[in-house]
């Protein structure tokens, strides 16, 4: 008999290893592959967002009528008694706040600068885009309240919007803003387990993916939200909450306290935000972490708008009037910079942000007038000197915010004025056209009050000694050093001023109010109800006509008869001089979109950075 042999125990060994190495080395680039596959998608997936998020973020934006400062800056945070109360980490600051959830569960909140910004866009039309669209029924409806309505005719969803001309500003606020991914506070980290979850839900504070692989339901990335909202909306907001407060709260996202329908505010918040891009598997800010405790001391988003900084910007002369006048000295009475819509100061004694400074050069640059603060936290102008190659420091010459607040140049300083201005920052403007003193210190009306009896009689005592050269003149209270309201170093602005005096002509008018006419002070003389004006001295001029009085009829004058009224405004600045500024300007955005997508096995980042400069077609300066 023959007897049969099988494979000893050795033989399989050697077989089963034979083979695992064989599997391996074929196995191995397949595996590897699809890792680097999941690579190649993690990467694409974080270009299609940040591609996708810029376009629609410079689409809107440049579309936008105003646009709101997104600067970091101290706000009054609102006190609902029921939002926890976090350790601000950049003191109580703005625009928006960042919860940050430490290794032992303490929440501490972090200024993300510039991780949001506001906007206003113009009222929209909606378009249909459906090829099927009946041809008979119009393609364009109103937008109503709803973000993206489908077309009322045919129920399509290819629609689009397009701004309803002439342009009108919507109502409400489109906001973009970096958030977490789950802002629903009410879970306790003390008794949280994974198992105990809801679905879907996560803890209330960042929890950075980048200590370790993403764990999904644990981890709180960070994301990009587009919002539409009205500030008045009380869902939205505690209803006591005032409104200024309502557009500057750092934490709208995550606040707890009731709405008008007893609903948490953060919760209305989730269900009408909506994410930019794959929020599943991206996180937007940059952590720091102390390496012996492990906790998080600092973030920075990857998301970014920023107002761009405009240097040594040499602003034009913007005239209106004065040329008009015929006056051949006229000096531009504003300039304007090449963008609106200047950031505000934020200055104080101690040396904070300046956000803007505006500098006028005078003598080639010898002399300066730049805008400072003083130590009562006053807007003012300070005069520099250039003296052997350095300048010497600056001497108040004007105050702006006393200016501001009484509405007139203050007369009687101990310091002359010799520079004056004072900004529009929305349209980046500088006005040298000022209010001078008024009878009475008073806002309005008239500056000051010619006396017609005392002119004839001062041009007919003229007129006895020199008939040839008397006229009929007067010198404007801000010129005359004998009087009160006398401001040093003035000019007044051609074509600003307003004369009104007793009529001239016979009549049943005769010595009724009127309004003069100007004549060009190097043309003829003028005549009846007529006047020529030298806004260099203040000197003004009537009719030199012997016997073509001024009017001299009762009134409520000083002297008891109507006086002639004469309102004007001054100006300070020279022919020759040059007014240059520094700004931050909300014209123009610059958009940092930097993605960060994490392959969901290794958690490794895959960084995708975009950057845009957007200007603001729409706003009005």
């Amino acid at each position: 008999m023959r007897s049969s042999r099988g494979f000893t125990l050795i033989e399989v060994l050697v077989v089963m290893s034979i083979s695992v190495i064989l599997v391996g080395l074929v196995l191995g680039p397949v595996v590897q592959s699809f890792r680097m596959t999941r690579e190649a998608q993690a990467m694409i997936d974080a270009q299609d967002a940040a591609r996708l998020g810029m376009e629609l973020i410079s689409r809107e934006l440049g579309e936008a009528m105003f646009v709101f400062d997104n600067s970091v800056v101290p706000v009054a945070i609102y006190d609902d008694g029921s939002t926890p109360k976090f350790t601000y980490v950049n003191g109580e600051q703005g625009p928006i706040q960042l919860p940050v959830r430490q290794v032992n569960n303490q929440v501490v909140c972090f200024t993300l600068p510039n991780g949001k910004i506001d906007f206003i866009l113009p009222k929209m039309t909606m378009h249909c885009n459906n090829p099927e669209h009946p041809a008979d029924k119009p393609r364009d409806y109103p937008r109503g309240n709803e973000a993206w309505p489908p077309c009322p005719v045919c129920g399509s969803t290819n629609v689009s919007a397009v701004p309803k001309m002439p342009l009108e500003q919507d109502v409400t606020i489109v906001r973009y803003f970096l958030g977490l991914r789950y802002n629903n506070p009410k879970y306790d980290p003390a008794t949280y387990t994974p198992a105990n979850l809801p679905p879907g839900e996560g803890l209330f504070g960042w929890r950075s993916p980048w200590e370790g692989e993403i764990e999904p339901g644990t981890e709180n990335q960070v994301v990009l939200y587009r919002v539409e909202f009205d500030p008045h909306d009380d869902t939205l907001f505690p209803p006591n909450m005032p409104i200024e407060q309502r557009l500057t709260d750092p934490m709208f996202f995550y606040r707890t306290a009731p709405n008008k329908d007893g609903e948490p505010c953060c919760e209305r918040w989730m269900q009408i935000a909506r994410v930019i891009g794959i929020g599943k598997y991206q996180d937007l800010v940059v952590g720091k972490f102390d390496s012996a405790t492990g906790n998080c001391i600092g973030v920075e988003p990857s998301v970014t708008f920023r107002f761009q900084a405009i240097d040594n910007d040499a602003f034009e002369g913007a005239y209106s009037q004065e040329r008009a006048s015929e006056y051949p000295n006229a000096v531009p009475a504003a300039y304007l910079a090449s963008y609106g819509y200047w950031i505000d100061n934020h200055l104080t004694p101690g040396g904070a942000e300046i956000n803007w400074s505006v500098v006028v050069f005078r003598d080639d640059n010898t002399i300066a007038y730049a805008t400072d603060v003083n130590n009562q936290g006053h807007l003012v102008i300070l005069k520099y000197e250039n003296k052997g190659g350095g300048w010497s420091p600056g001497v108040q010459t004007f105050d702006i915010t006393e200016y501001m607040n009484t509405g007139r140049i203050t007369s009687g300083s101990n310091i002359p004025v010799e520079m004056a201005f004072t900004v529009d920052l929305n349209k980046g403007k500088v006005i040298f056209a000022l209010d001078p003193p008024r009878i009475g210190g008073g806002r309005s009306g008239p500056v000051c009050l010619l006396d017609p009896e005392a002119i004839n009689r001062d041009f007919y005592n003229a007129f006895e000694t020199d008939r040839a050269g008397a006229k009929r003149r007067a010198i404007l209270a801000t010129f005359d050093p004998s009087s009160p309201l006398y401001v040093p170093n003035a000019r007044i602005v051609p074509g600003s001023e307003l004369v009104v005096g007793p009529d001239m002509n016979p009549g049943s008018h005769y010595g009724k109010p009127i309004r003069y006419e100007r004549v060009p002070l190097n043309l003829g003389n003028p005549g009846n109800n007529q006047y020529k004006i030298d806004y260099d001295t203040g000197e003004i001029f009537f009719s030199p006509v012997y016997g073509q009085d001024l009017p001299v009829v009762p009134g409520s004058g000083g002297q008891g008869h109507q006086p002639i009224e004469v309102t004007y405004k001054i100006q300070f600045n020279r022919d020759g001089d040059v007014v240059k500024g520094d700004y931050i300007t909300k014209s123009l955005v610059t958009i940092h979109m930097g993605i960060r997508m994490f392959d969901p096995e290794t958690g490794k980042p895959h960084a995708i950075d975009l950057t845009n400069s957007v200007k603001v077609r729409n706003a009005h300066r």
